[in-house]
Order: structure tokens, then sequence, then C-alpha cells
């Protein structure tokens, strides 16, 4: 339950690792084992720790003005606030804190090569 209406995956996941690589190879981009290619991409799981649903809070808030392309699916503030205290609160309560207090959020860094022609 959304105070925005916005869907949110049911797991808070991101895609699985195979759906970004189908992803890429589509546009283009093909393994990194193939160094030949003009354009490679690797794909690395990864973890970010936030100390606490405070510090993960403070990384959604950042994404939008890191990624201000991401302002057109909440151009209101507020709603942006709004749902970032929404995200924090529900992560947290699926993927409790460790016992440091520390919020891990398991995704993926992507590593793009593109050789100049």
């Amino acid at each position: 339950p959304w105070s925005l209406g916005i869907n949110v995956s049911n797991d808070l996941g991101r895609p699985s690792r195979s759906y970004y690589e189908k992803l890429l190879k589509a546009c283009g981009f093909c393994g990194i084992s193939d160094n030949r290619a003009d354009k490679m991409v690797e794909i690395l799981p990864h973890t970010s720790r936030h100390e606490g649903v405070e510090g993960l809070l403070s990384r959604i808030n950042g994404a939008w003005v890191n990624f201000p392309s991401l302002q057109s699916v909440l151009p209101n503030v507020e709603d942006r606030i709004q749902f970032g205290k929404e995200l924090a609160a529900a992560y947290a309560e699926r993927y409790p804190p460790n016992t440091n207090g520390i919020v891990e959020v398991e995704n993926y860094l992507m590593v793009v090569t593109a050789k100049a022609q």
C-alpha cells in the first residue's frame, strides 16, 4: 500500500543479472569474454551498506539529485520525500538491519567499456 500509488516489486528487489545481460545484448553489447568487440559489459554483484533506515533514506534521497532524470517520475519534492520514507521503511521491514544496525541492499554494478573507432 504505497500512498502515491507507485507499484514497487513485491520483493523490493532489482531484476536479475540475466535480465541485464539480455537487455544489454539487445543493445549491441557483448559478453566480457569477447575482447575483440568494440563494446563490452560486465555485471558485478554488489552490496551497498547503509547505517540504519536513515542511511538508506539518505541514499534514496541522493538518487534524485544524482540522477535528475528520475525526477520526472515524481516531479513534486514532497512526493519524492514521502516515497523515500515509505521505500526505506518497507525495505528495512522486509530486510532488517544486521546486528550492527547496517541495512544491506543487494544489487549490481555495470562496468561498460566502449572502444573508440
